[in-house]
């Protein structure tokens, strides 16, 4: 089986008897989730190429949503693609298989380079307005990458490659607003497609001025044209078209903040 899941691909191959080290515990859905997102970050972090766990039962829909939901993990855009191998009932247990993008070294040197390009960034609107950083922020973003549905999810992707996928225009875009000192996360859930579905879609949400703001840069990217439609919106605004965690998300109900207004000000 072979699924595209947020840019990645993952597989899955049921079946096979890996012998168990130790009796697995069942745990509740919630908690099999937080160990798996636990152990899928340590992995992450130390750049491993697997991990291990309780079977969650529905592997493709699991990690669906966990691998979406963990654009904040650190090297998490590296990953190139997953796959898994089914322990069986015999031992409840399920391994993934991690494959990066590139060599280590090479992903080193590409964290390097967004690290430096985010300290210019910085240093360029030290003396400007928070609002005004962040909205070169999404232009620079926009200006710099073009989309491709297999693209890169990385900051690097999106600002040196040149193409990149949701998750790497929302990774460089909370690069240089991190990099300016502008609070900003990231945003996973769905948005509704041109045929009428909805697709896993990943967006940020910037704090100023104590207001936070939705940013939607890939909805902005129209065939090369920088667009201000999605800079700056509020959760009633962005509900028309995404769906996300309201539960789990403080909400962004907006403010007094523009792209009309940012640039107005500024003449």
């Amino acid at each position: 089986m072979m699924l595209l899941i947020c840019g990645l691909l993952v597989s899955g191959c049921g079946g096979q008897k890996i012998p168990p080290e130790k009796p697995v515990q069942s745990h509740s859905a919630d908690a099999a989730a937080e160990d798996w997102d636990a152990a899928l970050r340590r992995a992450l972090r130390q750049r491993e190429t697997g991990a291990e766990g309780e079977d969650p039962g529905d592997a493709a829909a699991f990690f669906s949503a966990l691998l979406c939901g963990m654009t904040d993990a650190e090297n998490a855009a590296d990953l190139a693609a997953v796959t898994w191998l089914d322990g069986g009932e015999e031992t409840g247990t399920l391994r993934l298989h991690l494959v990066y993008d590139a060599a280590p070294q090479e992903l080193e040197r590409r964290g390097a380079w967004a690290a430096a390009y985010a300290a210019g960034f910085a240093e360029s609107c030290r003396m400007l307005p928070p609002e005004v950083c962040v909205l070169l922020a999404h232009d620079a973003v926009l200006r710099r990458c073009s989309y491709a549905a297999e693209g890169g999810g990385s900051a690097y992707a999106a600002l040196h490659g040149g193409e990149a996928r949701c998750a790497g225009y929302a990774a460089a875009f909370r690069l240089l607003c991190a990099a300016a000192g502008i609070p900003c996360e990231t945003v996973t859930g769905t948005v509704r497609s041109s045929t009428g579905g909805t697709q896993p879609h990943a967006w940020n949400i910037v704090t100023l001025g104590g207001s936070r703001y939705h940013v939607d840069c890939t909805w902005d990217d129209r065939a090369g044209r920088v667009l201000h439609t999605w800079f700056l919106r509020s959760d009633a605004e962005m509900a028309a078209t995404h769906a996300w965690d309201r539960q789990g998300t403080a909400a962004a109900e907006g403010g007094a903040l523009s792209y009309t207004a940012i640039v107005t000000a500024m003449q």
